[in-house]
């Protein structure tokens, strides 16, 4: 689908996220990838006609890595890891660096129990915005579970004086 790049694509866009919105709001996250496999398409297309205006350029960039990051929690919700973290890596590609895509991959870190990789997307999300509670909330359980894991371990481990 090609558009033209007038005052059309910011309505197009804007109005495709809408129905995105409504598919979620169905909790139809498949149908609202589906939108913003087309967003995602429309911007790409966008920065490619848009490359000799700095300023438009950016912005398209901008509102791209946000498309990727929303594509990614669809994803993220029809428990598809590994494809959205694809889509937060394309976010976090940008110069913007949107702190919801290192959250929504980290929060995949934590699920899978790489809680040291959620720590390190967590303390990049609040780098970028310190007041993000729920990156700070999520950084501090999963500290909490390295530090019973490894207390664990260590009950779990046959002592040396058994041994000899």
């Amino acid at each position: 689908m090609s558009y033209s790049l007038d005052m059309s694509l910011p309505e197009t866009v804007e109005g495709l996220k809408r129905k995105a919105e409504k598919y979620i709001e169905s909790k139809d996250y498949c149908g609202a990838e589906i939108v913003y496999d087309e967003v995602v398409d429309i911007i790409i297309e966008g920065i490619t006609l848009m490359m000799h205006d700095k300023k438009v350029h950016e912005k398209l960039c901008e509102e791209l890595a946000l498309a990727y990051n929303s594509r990614g929690h669809m994803k993220y919700l029809q428990v598809n890891f590994p494809e959205a973290i694809e889509d937060y890596n394309e976010a976090l590609a940008f110069k913007s660096r949107p702190a919801a895509a290192y959250y929504n991959r980290g929060l995949i870190h934590y699920r899978l129990g790489n809680f040291v990789e959620a720590i390190k997307d967590m303390d990049s999300a609040l780098e970028i915005d310190p007041n993000f509670i729920s990156a700070k909330e999520c950084k501090e359980q999963a500290e909490s579970d390295i530090l019973l894991s490894s207390h664990q371990e260590a009950e779990n481990e046959p002592s040396k004086a058994e041994d000899a």
